[in-house]
């Protein structure tokens, strides 16, 4: 692209471009040197000699070029320069000015010409800039005046100096040089802001390691002065230490400053920073992570220094008898340790081996206490380091004695023939046997052995006076029908190691004594026979048994004859006890005769025992039992316990005999009633179970008198419960939800707002509940209706959402005995205020049906309530607040739905009224409505179900 210039004295639309060399041969043409040899044209930015006139041409030129928006390019006007006064010499002056970086944008530098006085140097000039110095960019020069001011900010560290050349008037060059100042704007930055290195941890001191040095972008004093640890040096561990070299960088060194111990501080976490000269200092930081490596340089050590262990010279090859254990604190290899046995110090026959991981110590080879009673072993620890350490411990094993030969036992039974019998008339201490015992293994002949007797229970015992000879000896009485044979152990324990027992058992046979006199099967027997029976008639076989053995257990009958029980009637067979009529009897002279039946042992002295056998004589049954007053009339009190008698009933019977005996019992179908019974001999009639007035106040059932021949009759009892106070009154629901406006009107002191309710099981003034405020009411805002539980405003004024949005009132209710419930209601009071309006249901009542075999958790319908409060109409919550008390329902608290929560069941409950609340705002406004579930209305039964239920044809 050639240089150009535009003609001026042409208009611009009539100006052609001039050629480089056209310029040229003008500016030569004008030039009255007419010179500037190749030879002598200086370099761009350096041409310094030119002619006066030479000079106002180019000015002309340049001033021409401003009016046509036209400038020459630098470069071309250098060159032009150069080649027009390349024949002139004349003088070169510089002009140095100064400024500091980062001076505001048109700080004024200085003037061009002020530098000397008495040159021609003055305004106005021809700029020209050196190439690449940003003079025209970041300077203003006015080149009428020759004032240099600040076109940028000025920045240092990346233009430190400018050059220009200035040509004055006169014609003289002024070089320009303008250096910028160095201002402290740059901090010392770190490479890299995290640094990782590593030292062993046996690095002697001083030891360098090189790390990476700040720099900074200014000069001198605010360069990187010096660095300090700011943080993580435990222990002052380490030490800094820095030299700058020629290119100004303070190079930064991290040394060893005391010892490292990588078991003590495994690694550190070194905050460096480094500061300039400057005032403050600027400061910049690196982190210095530090990893101490490991050295092997500790032996592993012995939990003690010296172990003691014993084995048995019976343990067999594997056996384990002691573990040693010693730890190394170094890391990885350096700190595994390895067991073995010193062979050459010790164990030289290998007798025992160590596990080498675990240090466990085990029989290698059969144990002999004779051969060799202890063994020392030195333990050899050693770590898998390089260069491994090792370290020593002593250990003793002491081989015990096995005891291998057992005690013999000797006995000596003292009876008559040397059997093992006593007779069970022997007395405590009696001798039963001799027991002699000897242990092969002791050189004395019985010592060391005891000896021990098992078996008995208690009936005999072991004593000694030497402990040499041992007597058994009867301890407690014995009784041979009770027990007639015992197992008895004689065991012998020598007192080695472990100990050796002998047993022996004795079988001892208890003998016979007469000691017990027969006994009958029962102390009275009852027998029936007809008046009109004939001699020889059976009558009843009494039988009687003796535990005795042999000629002590046989039984012989007799009756005891005496005229007042009319035995001559009778006779027994006085070997099997069967007695027979002996005569005619006589019902009208003795309706029960009464016998006594001796049975008699064979023993020496015989023994004897006697029974009483009862024979009612039946004459013909026509009588029926009668009651001595029809009907039973009895007031029971309804706590009475169970078990006590409160009437007895009686009826007699005209006949004879059995047939006058009168048993009672409870009318045909009265199996159900469970409260009560009659007792069969007595007529008694008792309460077998726990009575309720509130279940039952009254029973009413038949009692059947019958004799012995099956004839009856039947009186009427009445049973009336008296109540007690045994029921505390209940409230349900337990809680109470009301919303109140805080601008209530006078008449609410006489208008109800609530009433809670409780009943009370009890009749009577035992069922009378009053009502009474226990808690919430400090302020007696409320009052309540002792009688009815109606709640009223007390003191209307008083209410205010501002001051008590909520009031929680505690009712207890008290019965006519004094009994207090067992759980107050609460009654919740949301005072609102006369905008908020509570919510409303979209019904008054809802109906649904549903089965009783619906599944938990089924929808069986959903309630919706709307508040009209804007902010409230998304806040409705729901709850149950009554009619449910079985929980069979559930509702969700935020869409309405109702689901099943229990097993339903038509049977037991048809229909459930619930009471649904519905809540909104803080404090909160309640809604309610009702909701009838009828359960089973419309029940679909499983066809299993329905086959349990349809009729049967036969």
């Amino acid at each position: 692209m050639p240089y150009s210039l535009r003609h001026p004295q042409k208009p611009d639309h009539e100006i052609s471009e001039y050629s480089y060399s056209q310029w040229n041969s003008v500016l030569l043409r004008n030039n009255e040197a007419n010179i500037c040899s190749a030879k002598r044209i200086a370099p761009v930015g350096t041409c310094s000699i030119y002619t006066r006139k030479a000079h106002a041409q180019i000015l002309s030129l340049y001033q021409q070029a401003n009016s046509y928006r036209r400038l020459f390019n630098a470069s071309f006007l250098l060159i032009s320069l150069c080649l027009l006064f390349a024949a002139t010499t004349i003088a070169e002056h510089v002009r140095e000015l100064e400024v500091s970086e980062g001076v505001p944008i048109g700080h004024q530098i200085g003037f061009i010409g002020e530098f000397s006085h008495g040159m021609d140097s003055g305004p106005p000039y021809l700029i020209v800039p050196v190439p690449g110095s940003a003079v025209d960019t970041d300077l203003a020069i006015d080149h009428t005046t020759g004032d240099i001011r600040t076109k940028v900010y000025l920045d240092r560290e990346s233009r430190a100096s400018y050059s220009l050349v200035a040509i004055p008037l006169s014609g003289e060059n002024v070089r320009v040089v303008l250096r910028v100042l160095d201002e402290n704007d740059n901090a010392p930055t770190f490479p890299q802001p995290v640094m990782n290195i590593e030292f062993p941890e046996n690095t002697p001191r001083d030891v360098k390691r090189t790390l990476n040095p700040a720099r900074d972008l200014d000069l001198g004093q605010y360069n990187t002065q010096r660095y300090n640890i700011v943080s993580g040096n435990f222990n002052n561990a380490f030490r800094l230490s820095s030299h700058r070299e020629r290119d100004g960088v303070l190079y930064l060194d991290l040394q060893i400053n005391g010892f490292l111990d990588r078991e003590t501080t495994p690694a550190y976490t070194l905050v460096i920073e480094a500061l300039d000269g400057g005032s403050p200092p600027l400061r910049g930081q690196m982190t210095v992570n530090i990893t101490i490596q490991d050295v092997n340089d500790n032996q592993p050590i012995f939990n003690q220094s010296r172990y003691f262990a014993t084995v048995s010279e019976n343990a067999t090859v594997g056996t384990s008898v002691l573990q040693v254990c010693a730890t190394d604190i170094d890391s990885d290899e350096n700190g595994l340790v390895e067991y073995s046995i010193n062979r050459r110090q010790s164990d030289k026959e290998q007798i025992f081996r160590i596990d080498s991981q675990t240090g466990l110590i085990s029989v290698n080879k059969p144990l002999d206490f004779e051969t060799k009673e202890l063994h020392e072993l030195v333990v050899v620890a050693k770590d898998q380091g390089e260069q491994s350490l090792e370290t020593t411990a002593f250990v003793s094993i002491r081989v015990t004695d096995v005891n291998d030969n057992l005690p013999s036992i000797n006995v000596i039974f003292l009876s008559d023939d040397a059997t093992p019998k006593i007779s069970e008339s022997a007395k405590p201490g009696e001798i039963v046997a001799r027991i002699s015992v000897n242990d092969p293994d002791s050189k004395a002949e019985y010592s060391n052995v005891n000896v021990t007797l098992n078996g008995g229970d208690g009936h005999f015992g072991l004593s000694t006076r030497d402990n040499i000879i041992y007597l058994v000896i009867v301890s407690q009485p014995l009784d041979r029908e009770s027990q007639s044979n015992y197992t008895l152990s004689v065991v012998a324990t020598d007192n080695g190691t472990p100990p050796l027992h002998a047993s022996k058992t004795i079988y001892l046979r208890v003998t016979d004594i007469n000691d017990n006199a027969p006994e009958f099967e029962h102390e009275v027997y009852d027998a029936n026979v007809m008046e009109v029976a004939d001699p020889g008639t059976s009558v009843l076989k009494v039988t009687a048994f003796d535990r005795d053995e042999g000629n002590n257990s046989a039984v012989l009958y007799a009756l005891a004859d005496t005229s007042e029980t009319h035995a001559e009637w009778f006779q027994i067979d006085r070997h099997t006890g069967l007695i027979t009529t002996r005569s005619q009897i006589d019902c009208e002279t003795e309706p029960v005769p009464q016998l006594t039946v001796v049975a008699k042992d064979n023993g020496h002295p015989p023994l004897s025992s006697t029974a009483t056998v009862l024979v009612t004589i039946h004459d013909v049954n026509d009588n029926e039992p009668i009651f001595d007053q029809s009907f039973y009339n009895v007031s029971v009190a309804e706590n009475e316990p169970v078990g006590r008698c409160i009437l007895k009933v009686s009826a007699s019977d005209p006949d004879c005999g059995v047939n006058a005996i009168v048993n009672y019992t409870l009318g045909n179908g009265i199996k159900q009633l469970a409260d009560f019974e009659v007792r069969s001999a007595a007529g008694e009639i008792c309460i077998t179970s726990e009575l309720d007035y509130e279940k039952r106040s009254s029973y009413e059932f038949p009692v059947i008198a019958i004799d012995r021949g099956g004839l009856s009759t039947i009186a009427r009892v009445k049973i009336q419960l008296t109540d007690v106070n045994d029921n505390r009154p209940v409230f349900y629901p337990p809680a109470y939800n009301v919303s109140l406006r805080e601008t209530a009107s006078a008449s609410a002191s006489t208008t109800s707002i609530v009433a809670v309710v409780a009943t009370d099981a009890d009749s009577g003034r035992f069922g009378v509940v009053t009502y009474r405020i226990v808690a919430g009411n400090d302020a007696g805002i409320f009052r309540i209706d002792r009688a009815n539980g109606e709640i009223f405003i007390n003191r209307p004024n008083m209410l205010s959402v501002r001051t008590q949005p909520m009031h929680v009132l505690n009712i207890s209710a008290s019965d006519g005995g004094g009994l207090r419930s067992s759980t107050d209601a609460l009654v919740f009071l949301s005072i609102i205020d006369a905008t908020q309006r509570p919510p409303i249901f979209e019904k008054s009542r809802y109906s649904y049906h549903v089965k009783e075999d619906v599944p938990r958790g089924t929808v069986v319908g959903s309630v919706m309530a709307t508040s009209s409060d804007a902010v409230n109409r998304n806040g409705v919550r729901y709850s149950i607040y009554s009619g449910d008390p079985e929980s069979y329902f559930s509702i969700d608290t935020i869409t309405g739905n109702i689901r099943i929560a229990n097993h339903l069941d038509h049977e037991t409950r048809a229909q459930i009224l619930l009471n649904i609340q519905a809540m909104s705002g803080d404090p909160p406004a309640y809604g309610h409505t009702q909701r009838l579930l009828v359960v089973g209305l419309y029940v679909h039964i499983r066809d299993q179900q329905r086959a349990a239920f349809l009729p049967r044809f036969y």
